[in-house]
Formats: C-alpha cells, structure tokens, sequence
C-alpha cells in the first residue's frame, strides 16, 4: 500500500510537477490498525504519507526518501529507539522527530539514540500537555 502510494506520488510530481515534490514527503508512523478500527484514522493530506512501522523499509527502496519522519514517543508496537535503529540500518540520513506529551529527560533519550545512530537528525518535540497523541 505504502509502496503504490510512493509511486503514485512520485509519478504526478515528474508529470505535474506540483506538490508534493520528492524532498518534501514528511513520513508519520505509528498505529494505523488502531486508528482505522476506532475509526479515527488521519486523512492524509498530499505532502504527508502515514505507515505502520512494518512498512518504513518500503520508504527507504523507493524513488522518493521523505523529507522528515515522525512518530509518536511510544506506541504499543515500537518505540522511538526501536525505529530509529531501523532508519539508521536502512540508511536514513534526514530528519527524524518524536512527538511527546512529556518526558522528564529528553536530553537522555536524544543523546542515546544519537549515540546508537550516527547521522541519523533525531530530536523530540514536546506538545503542550492537552495535546491528544493518539
């Protein structure tokens, strides 16, 4: 599915030239099957494609690599360390971010998975604390 979607997208761009250009593709991964069957999943707008984390080696083998990346701090599947370490191991060099609503230390988080993934742009962006994440 993602897959398709790449193609597609990255075919109207040569041929329309109109966004979303390929350096400008923001890729959010989290907990889709949870948020169809609750029946809230995100619509996504034309720059932004949403992904289980299953589907992210899909991103890094076709034409279009995403501008930025982002996911929630942990999901009951992955947490950020855990895809991290697979965008590092499939050569991901851009912009990684975690959206959270409160850590007590992010500078441990980001200074660890900086550490463990070279050249990997990691940072967490933390919401006001009435911001709904999921």
């Amino acid at each position: 599915m993602v897959a398709n979607k790449l193609r597609n997208m990255a075919a109207a761009t040569r041929s329309a030239r109109r966004e979303p250009t390929p350096d400008s593709v923001v890729l959010c991964v989290g907990e889709l099957t949870t948020l169809r069957a609750s029946g809230s999943a995100p619509r996504e707008p034309d720059q932004f494609v949403f992904a289980e984390i299953h589907e992210v080696g899909d991103w890094m083998h076709a034409e279009m690599t995403p501008e930025l990346v982002l996911s929630p701090l942990l999901t009951p599947r992955f947490d950020c360390v855990d895809l991290a370490h697979l965008l590092h191991h499939h050569g991901y060099r851009g912009r990684y971010r975690v959206l959270s609503d409160g850590l007590p230390n992010p500078g441990l988080v980001c200074g660890e998975i900086r550490a463990q993934c070279p050249g990997l742009d990691f940072d967490i962006v933390t919401l006001p604390a009435n911001t709904r994440l999921s």
